[in-house]
């Protein structure tokens, strides 16, 4: 069964007809002030694992680049890719590493992300600056 005829087998509409009214609103396309620096948070628990963050503010979803910054997320999400398997594979740094994002109408945050061992999180923030320095 086709998703069209399922959805009109349980009574949605279909997704032209309810969005064909639905206008984008009138907006700058500039992303608004961080207004929170650079710095770095550290919480020590007694743990034996860390999870480290490096996070970016990142323009909405009605800047004309929102889509690279999708496309950004599918690269250093994929475990197939260079940032997962340098500090994974290669280096055995960490037990997930991946990135995420937070999108808002105007402003976001891009994120990378990955578990370790406390002894290894500055090695783990190392790998995500020259990452993201060999994409610049």
């Amino acid at each position: 069964m086709s998703l069209s005829a399922l959805t009109k087998s349980i009574g949605f509409p279909s997704a032209k007809r309810t969005a064909s009214g639905v206008k984008r609103p009138e907006t700058t396309t500039t992303a608004l002030p961080c207004r929170i620096g650079p710095r770095s948070i550290v919480e020590k628990l007694p743990r034996e694992q860390a999870v480290v963050f490096h996070a970016f503010p990142e323009p909405g979803v009605y800047a004309p680049d929102y889509f690279a910054g999708e496309v950004l997320d599918e690269l250093l999400s994929d475990m197939s890719g260079q940032l997962f398997c340098r500090v994974r594979e290669e280096r055995s740094l960490a037990s997930f590493v991946g990135a995420t994002r937070l999108s808002g109408l105007r402003t976001g945050m891009f994120t990378l992300f990955a578990g370790t061992h406390p002894d290894t999180a500055e090695e783990v923030m190392e790998e995500f600056r020259r990452e993201v320095e060999r994409i610049r």
